[in-house]
């Protein structure tokens, strides 16, 4: 064997630890990189999870709040409704003392219940 041959295997015999070294390292860091993924896509989903909880929160406050509003509204309507109703009576009998109001609603009781 020549002389360089033998420089070559010297060589190769002290660069195999140094490359075990580096294969090993590059498997610890992918599975440190795998981990550290677990566990930034553990945070992720918790905070999702923690948002979307609060969310469907909300919505179903905003849900009661509109329920709420629409007994309002339907009160609102019938007063309304009541209130139009006396008011034309008191137009009729103006009427019928043979005077004429002057004021009369604009709107009737039907235009409104179909709103």
């Amino acid at each position: 064997m020549g002389e360089n041959a033998i420089i070559w295997i010297v060589a190769l015999i002290g660069a195999v630890p140094g490359l075990l070294a580096l294969i090993i390292q590059l498997f610890k860091v992918k599975k440190q990189n795998k981990k550290i993924e677990s566990d930034i896509t553990a945070q992720i989903t918790k905070a999702a999870s923690t948002m979307l909880d609060h969310m469907k929160e909300q919505i179903e406050s905003l849900e009661d709040d509109i329920r709420v509003l629409k007994c309002e509204s339907m009160s609102n309507k019938l007063e309304i409704v009541r209130l139009i109703s006396g008011i034309n009576r008191l137009i009729a009998q103006i009427r019928a003392l043979r005077h004429e109001p002057v004021w009369t609603p604009e709107s009737s009781i039907e235009s409104l219940l179909d709103s």
